[in-house]
């Protein structure tokens, strides 16, 4: 059975992107040359290092040419930036930024029930909301946009690209992943649950009624019926298949162990979210090949299992082989900030340059499955670029160039 036939009713949804108007001040992407050779002082790319003198040239939407020396064809536009350095489109691997803010409102969480994996956020998706630019503004060329924490599943999430857009051609992957949260914050809103125990009672029993779902769509299709279509399961079902994983909101041990329960129960892959006590456990993460998106700085908003928050956390679970990926989290609320800044914080941490580096680029990319287009500058890869007008973690550089899908942003 394939993704297919969750694409065939939760995929329309694309047209519909919530267009209604850009804001003040945003546009659609202007008219663009044939294409456009970028030059700087250093080039980074995950596999190459950095490479002095660098260029990436683009054409039809995709990388066609990296390296040094390279010359311009006559029909595309030239960027120099001597002192500048180009790196990969930031890739933010957990994020809501798109579903609150600018002409959107609050549209993180449908708390009215605790599980509404039938959700998606791609329907709340606000491409020309003031946070999705402030992201792009920042670097980030890809976002995976999810619900917010406050129910146990909150519905599926899209990985989309920031670019100003009316229709679904910025759809890197829906769904992308199934958001869940274990923890203090599922049991604060809803009547129910109130309790870890009561937590992944209602999981279990969603789960299990999924997976009959799944049984029986598949007896159905084997008897040469039509099944019938549930959209409170079909997600869930995929996710049950293995198409895509549970990305779970969980800090402690406690919780990270029932989300680990669970998979084994029910036999699906997870991405842990926060994560601020992975490191307590990281062998046994490295073990089961469990991947972490994790903050660098510790949220804004309280709540007591935050407070075990460890800047080192990182670093520990790169060292016990954990992969890892950053996020902004809750440190910004109502905007993007800055992921490079955030990456750099974690360099006084133990986390190495390079590393800093690939956990907003390619290793997020690896995460979610989309490898083979975005996280890295080789050529038939995503044109997505970022120029800097210095070294990455250098507080003074700034974005002065952003380009996806191979073209120059506006306002950048």
């Amino acid at each position: 059975m394939s993704v297919q036939r969750l694409s065939s009713w939760c995929i329309p949804v694309l047209a519909g992107m919530l267009w209604s108007g850009p804001s003040v001040g945003q546009e659609l992407v202007p008219d663009q040359p044939a294409g456009w050779l970028v030059r700087a002082g250093t080039l980074w790319s995950d596999g190459d290092g950095f490479v002095a003198g660098g260029g990436v040239l683009l054409r039809d939407g995709r990388i066609t040419a990296v390296g040094p020396d390279l010359e311009a064809p006559d029909d595309v536009e030239v960027i120099d930036v001597p002192d500048g350095f180009i790196l990969p489109g930031l890739i933010e691997a957990h994020s809501q930024t798109g579903l609150h803010g600018d002409g959107v409102g609050w549209d993180t969480d449908e708390d009215t029930r605790p599980i509404t994996a039938d959700l998606h956020a791609l329907d709340a998706f606000y491409a020309f909301a003031a946070d999705v630019a402030s992201a792009r503004r920042s670097g980030i060329t890809t976002l995976l946009a999810t619900p917010g924490g406050k129910n146990l599943i909150g519905g599926s999430g899209v990985l989309i690209k920031t670019a100003p857009a009316v229709g679904d051609e910025n759809v890197v992957r829906q769904p992308a992943v199934l958001k869940m949260s274990l923890g203090d914050e599922p049991k604060r809103t809803n009547a129910a649950p109130k309790t870890r125990m009561g937590e992944v009672a209602l999981l279990r029993e969603h789960l299990t009624r999924a997976r009959k779902y799944e049984e029986d769509r598949n007896q159905a299709e084997q008897n040469g019926e039509r099944p019938a279509v549930d959209a409170e399961f079909e997600t869930t079902a995929a996710l049950l298949r293995r198409e895509l994983p549970a990305l779970v909101q969980a800090y402690t041990t406690k919780d990270i162990a029932n989300a680990l329960r669970l998979s084994d129960e029910f036999g699906f892959d997870v991405i842990l979210a926060y994560a601020t006590q992975a490191h307590l456990i990281a062998g046994e993460l490295a073990r089961r090949d469990v991947p972490v998106v994790l903050a660098s700085i510790k949220g804004l908003w309280y709540r007591y299992e935050k407070e075990s928050f460890n800047e080192r956390n990182a670093a520990q679970l790169l060292d016990a082989g954990v992969r890892i990926a950053l996020q902004l989290g809750e440190g910004n609320p109502y905007g993007s900030g800055d992921l490079l800044f955030n990456a750099g914080y974690l360099l006084k941490h133990g986390l190495a340059r390079e590393d800093a580096l690939r956990a907003v680029t390619s290793w997020p990319a690896e995460l979610l499955g989309v490898a083979d287009r975005l996280g890295r500058l080789r050529p038939g890869m995503d044109g997505d670029v970022v120029v800097l007008s210095g070294p990455p973690f250098d507080p003074r550089s700034r974005v002065l160039h952003v380009f996806i899908n191979g073209q120059r942003m506006p306002g950048e």
